[in-house]
């Protein structure tokens, strides 16, 4: 167990061979114990590229033949002394006594597997997962042999990690079921660098069974009206949706439907917006009463989600002050707020109240809707005639003020009564 996640796994994508496989030294996860964590440290698959790790020409995946100097050290230096560093067992106590090992990880008896995941370079985050997913029942050798199995299908070792804190359970999955599983993702019409991203953005998305993602695509197709470059589209804004139940996405447009956008709007908002469909029920109400509770009609909030349907990604306390400092604060009609994208998207504390409250006090008038909020600081205190750097300390000030606290600065002093 010296080395990290050494030797390289080749595989299969669909319509070829796609070499995983690797050779060289030096790239890769983990680090033996003591000697610290990263690519450096021991050997992985891992992208080749011309002259690096030692690959022999070639693309894909390598995987170092052996652990590098800090891995080696620590992993064999362990061994020597009869099994465990001082700081494996260390950690090993101290995530059982916090109670963070549910489970079967109870005695001594896990310690074998538990240092054989530390000694790849895992942290406390991702043993405690690993605890606590029954992981360390694995004998030493296969927690090895599954790490690269799953670093195989990944596209870096950041992606691997967060695999292994994000969804543990990847580590029980055959080569040919992961396999089975990314040559169903590229015969959607993916590209092998979007299964990448899509995995390693959403590693759990590789626990989805092959019947589930046939469902969900299915449901996106049949369903929603997307045809397959569409759905590949959604996909790629969204990889979430291949983890959602399909159960779960047809309650989502459901509730689109019920709150009274057309079948048209609802397909539109989920290709633009394809989070839209993993919001909770519960969140989803709120930000329609929100928007109800500030004169918007049913039908006006409808065509308000149906055309930016990013509203609902909102918190419910986010929404409601923003439409009520436009309402109440700058007088606009709420029909007017909901139609401008960039009114909900730009910070309230950080941008729109200083911005306003500077141009009441030099009782300027904001010059159109929206010209004043694309405007950098800089420019903006220029439109209104005024010196930037003053500008700034207003913005200090203001914003001491709106958290609650005293002024820093020479300039604070002078300018706090300015802050409205």
């Amino acid at each position: 167990m010296a080395g990290g996640l050494g030797a390289g796994a080749a595989r299969r994508g669909a319509g070829g061979a796609r070499g995983r496989a690797g050779a060289g030294a030096g790239a890769g996860v983990g680090a033996g114990a003591g000697a610290g964590r990263g690519p450096a440290a021991a050997g992985a698959p891992r992208r080749a590229g011309p002259g690096r790790g030692g690959a022999a020409g070639g693309s894909g995946r390598v995987g170092a033949a052996g652990g590098a100097a800090g891995g080696a050290a620590g992993g064999a230096a362990g061994a020597a002394a009869g099994g465990f560093t001082p700081d494996e067992e260390r950690r090993f106590r101290e995530l059982l006594r916090r109670g963070r090992g549910a489970g079967e990880a109870r005695g001594a008896e896990s310690l074998p597997s538990f240092a054989a995941f530390a000694r790849l370079g895992l942290e406390d985050s991702h043993l405690r997962q690993v605890m606590k997913n029954g992981l360390l029942a694995l004998p030493p050798h296969e927690v090895r042999e599954r790490c690269l199995r799953l670093r195989a299908m990944l596209p870096s070792d950041a992606a691997f990690f967060r695999a292994v804190k994000q969804c543990p359970q990847l580590l029980r999955l055959s080569t040919g079921t992961l396999e089975a599983k990314r040559a169903h993702l590229l015969a959607l019409g993916l590209q092998e660098a979007e299964v990448d991203r899509i995995v390693e953005k959403r590693p759990e998305v590789l626990f989805t069974s092959v019947k589930a993602y046939d469902q969900i695509v299915g449901f996106l197709l049949e369903t929603l009206g997307l045809d397959l470059s569409q759905v590949c589209l959604a996909v790629r804004r969204e990889p979430s949706l291949l983890w959602r139940s399909p159960e779960r996405l047809r309650e989502g447009l459901a509730l689109l439907r019920g709150r009274g956008l057309s079948k048209e709007q609802a397909r539109k908002a989920v290709l633009g917006f394809p989070s839209i469909l993993r919001y909770s029920k519960e969140g989803t109400e709120a930000k329609f009463a929100v928007l109800e509770a500030h004169g918007l009609s049913p039908a006006a909030v409808a065509e308000a989600v149906a055309k930016h349907p990013f509203l609902l990604s909102l918190a419910e306390a986010t929404l409601d002050e923003k439409l009520q400092f436009f309402v109440e604060e700058l007088g606009w009609e709420v029909e007017d707020v909901v139609k401008m994208r960039k009114c909900l998207t730009y910070s309230l504390p950080a941008r729109l109240r200083p911005r306003a409250a500077f141009a009441k006090r030099l009782g300027v008038r904001l010059k159109s809707k929206t010209y004043w909020m694309d405007l950098t600081d800089r420019k903006f205190a220029q439109s209104m005639q005024a010196d930037p750097d003053a500008y700034e300390a207003f913005v200090r000030v203001h914003r001491a003020a709106a958290e609650g606290a005293p002024p820093r600065g020479a300039l604070g002093s002078s300018l706090a009564s300015a802050v409205e």
